[in-house]
């Protein structure tokens, strides 16, 4: 068997086990090669009466729905990525246009009038925000991303980012001279050696217009566009977003935690609330829209620290949207945005004990205030994606959890191609979990997983498989019945050998590990005071040129471990 196909045959087996008419169509598609026609099934939950068959077909229909190993004639992921981006664009010229009348003109849409609902998420914007951050406090809660930056490949360390000649916008430059300028430990990493507080001058930075346009996977389908944003930019954009996030939080829209939206989704059939899903929402933030929502100092904070123009081959764009996926803030500002919108909405209509829920673009609302919500929505700019959002029936979705009657039916996808040791595993263990969730007995796919772990042994020769407990949380062997391992009284658990991920060790600069370790700071209380702590640099090794090493993955490899007994 072809390895790419493994995937394939998987999805096959399975249907095979489950046996209805969607499974058999789902079959005959895979041996005929029709994905594309595959790719457009759609399933309507009004067609089911049951929770166990419509978790059973919804499985077979999106399992492979986001899989990187189709190769279809005529179906480019990234020209559909691309296309949707642009069609935003031209979407937000004709917002930003609607939204700049609103002082010569009544805001109007359908019939409703949008200008008091529009007022009452600006004051509630304004009594989330308070004042904007001073430059201490932004200061303090800068911070380096994992992602690549406009100049910097995935996977660069922040060592290496802050001793970099950082890429910057002009109007961001101010805050970035002046916070490098403020941190002796930081100076002395790029060789400057000041004796207080300094602005740093234009040539120790690399300017750029704004941020450049790429694509990753989403589905087969369609990718996802995001902007790669400047080196000093996506710091300082971090610490606004950090901010937004704290003070959105003492309004009880909590955006490190997603179940409290995936509770109420469960809930939402005996509570008569609407799961709500927008369209290219982080691309549909008009620079309008967030002028007249945001107090006038957060909204010239964010303004400088934004990208104004996106490169996209190799051509400067200048921006219609606020900000885009890839900025520090703004998931933070789409969440307030959105949970001012919906919250003015149920405050127009007084609603009684009203039920909004915000995490990025998933909110949750009451019913009666679903249409009009969508009627504010449109005239900011946002499209309801009507495929992923319910106002009745008995299937809600929100934040990746997908329930039927309340019950949970979240189908398994499997994205990667199974063409290495970690993606078989976790294919495996993808497929056991959903049946343990769905079915409760993984062992009736007891043929699928035959499937697999014969492939596996083909495949890659191994004289062992790595097998764990079934209650295992992670993916370093297959999860497997507890008669299949080796118990251990004297360790009171299972002795397995797995294959996991090893680390490995790169030079990293031990002046600028201390300047960053001297960054760190303890927040506290609800007025964002900073409460220094200085600590010591957490160094591994150190040569004489002081150079310090930092871990990073160092691939898969075989190697032993216990899982305690659970009693």
């Amino acid at each position: 068997m072809n390895v790419s196909r493994l995937d394939i045959a998987t999805l096959q087996c399975s249907c095979e086990n489950i046996d209805t008419p969607r499974s058999l169509c789902v079959y005959l598609m895979m041996k005929y090669g029709e994905y594309k026609s595959y790719l457009e099934l759609e399933i309507n939950p009004e067609h089911y009466d049951s929770a166990y068959l419509f978790g059973l077909d919804y499985f077979v229909t999106k399992f492979l729905s986001k899989w990187k190993g189709f190769k279809i004639k005529g179906l480019d992921p990234k020209q559909v990525a691309i296309g949707d981006w642009l069609s935003a664009e031209a979407k937000n010229v004709t917002t930003n246009a609607r939204l700049k009348r609103h002082s010569s003109n009544p805001l109007t849409t359908e019939g409703l009038s949008v200008e008091p609902i529009l007022f009452l998420a600006q004051r509630k914007v304004r009594d989330i925000l308070g004042s904007a951050p001073t430059f201490r406090q932004l200061a303090s809660h800068c911070d380096w991303s994992k992602g690549s930056t406009f100049d910097l490949r995935l996977g660069t360390h922040f060592t290496n980012k802050m001793t970099s000649k950082m890429t910057v916008t002009d109007t961001a430059f101010k805050y970035i001279s002046s916070i490098v300028g403020h941190d002796p430990g930081w100076c002395e990493s790029i060789d400057l050696k000041i004796d207080g507080p300094v602005s740093l001058l234009p040539e120790c930075f690399t300017f750029v217009k704004g941020n450049k346009l790429t694509t990753v996977p989403k589905s087969a389908k369609t990718d996802r566009c995001i902007s790669i944003e400047p080196t000093a930019n996506i710091y300082l954009q971090k610490s606004v977003g950090s901010i937004i996030r704290r003070r959105l939080k003492r309004f009880g829209v909590d955006l490190d935690d997603q179940t409290k939206n995936q509770l109420l989704a469960q809930i939402a059939i005996i509570n008569d609330f609407c799961t709500v899903d927008l369209s290219s929402a982080s691309d549909t933030i008009t620079i309008e829209l967030v002028k007249s929502l945001l107090p006038l100092d957060w909204y010239f904070l964010l303004d400088d620290l934004r990208s104004k123009e996106t490169l996209y081959e190799d051509t400067w764009l200048r921006s219609h949207k606020f900000s885009s996926m890839g900025n520090g803030f703004t998931f933070e500002l789409e969440s307030l945005i959105f949970y001012a919108l919906a919250s003015a909405v149920s405050e127009s209509l007084s609603v009684p004990n009203p039920t909004v829920s915000v995490y990025g673009d998933d909110i949750i609302i009451d019913r009666e205030a679903y249409k009009q919500l969508r009627q504010v929505f449109d005239f900011c700019g946002f499209k309801v994606n009507e495929k992923k959002s319910f106002s009745s029936g008995r299937f809600f979705e929100s934040c990746g959890s997908h329930f039927f009657d309340g019950q949970l039916v979240t189908p398994a996808y499997q994205k990667n191609v199974s063409d290495k040791r970690e993606e078989v595993i976790r294919l495996y263990n993808r497929v056991f979990r959903w049946t343990e969730r769905l079915i409760g007995v993984p062992e009736v796919f007891g043929n699928v997983f035959h499937l697999i772990i014969k492939r596996f042994k083909s495949l890659f020769k191994d004289p062992y498989v790595p097998r764990i407990p079934r209650y295992a949380v992670d993916d370093r062997g297959f999860l497997s019945s507890l008669d299949l391992l080796r118990f251990s009284f004297s360790h009171d658990g299972y002795i397995c050998r797995v294959y996991s991920v090893t680390q490995r060790y790169r030079d990293a600069e031990q002046a600028a590990f201390y300047a960053y370790k001297l960054r760190k700071s303890e927040l506290y209380n609800d007025s964002d005071q900073v409460k220094e702590r200085w600590v010591k640099p957490i160094l591994l090794s150190s040569d004489s040129q002081g150079r310090g090493k930092y871990g990073t993955d160092g691939g898969y490899r075989y190697t032993t471990a216990r899982f305690p007994a659970i009693r």
